[in-house]
């Protein structure tokens, strides 16, 4: 019989006091993941995908894509963006840069962890975007070479719609889950 060992991380308080302890999987080989095919293909066409992988830069299929060498936040957006960004620390910046461009009169998608407690929802989703469409269950990234991973995120997902059309897309899309207006 097998065994399935899970590492404990223990989390202690600042005092030294341990207060919780978390299941952890193993480190991934890549910080690489790109949206499956049956998220992007409903939502239509994008201009510019400026958090585009370097190896494989074309997956969402936008007419633009910048990737890490490039910089997208420090590059012009222009159309209906697709922005997949960087998970963790900085997407804060990400989501400040995709407001900004909603409130310049662009248009577009986010993608992202629905956690909604963090600030960057309060300041740059909450009072900007027209909704979201919060995914039932967790979703399945695919690597950089479009296999598709064995675990799902961590987290549930979500697509914020940053104008009505965007938003009237993500409420025609198909894809399983629930649209929530702001």
């Amino acid at each position: 019989s097998s065994t399935r060992r899970t590492r404990i991380r223990r989390v202690e308080h600042s005092k030294g006091k341990e207060i919780m302890a978390m299941p952890q999987r193993k480190a991934q080989a890549t910080d690489t993941w790109l949206t499956p095919r049956r998220i992007l293909d409903p939502l239509g066409e994008f201009d510019l995908d400026p958090a585009s992988p370097i190896e494989n830069r074309d997956w969402v299929g936008a007419n633009k894509t910048y990737t890490e060498l490039e910089d997208g936040l420090v590059q012009r957006w222009d159309g209906r963006v697709w922005l997949n960004p960087p998970y963790g620390r900085g997407i804060d910046k990400w989501m400040r840069k995709m407001a900004e461009h909603a409130k310049n009169g662009g248009t577009g998608i986010a993608f992202i962890f629905a956690r909604t407690d963090t600030s960057y929802w309060h300041e740059y989703i909450f009072p900007i975007a027209k909704g979201a469409l919060f995914l039932a269950g967790r979703t399945k990234f695919f690597d950089s070479n479009g296999v598709e991973g064995k675990h799902a995120a961590p987290a549930p997902s979500v697509l914020i719609a940053y104008t009505h059309h965007d938003l009237d897309t993500l409420e025609k899309s198909g894809i399983n889950g629930k649209v929530v207006k702001f």
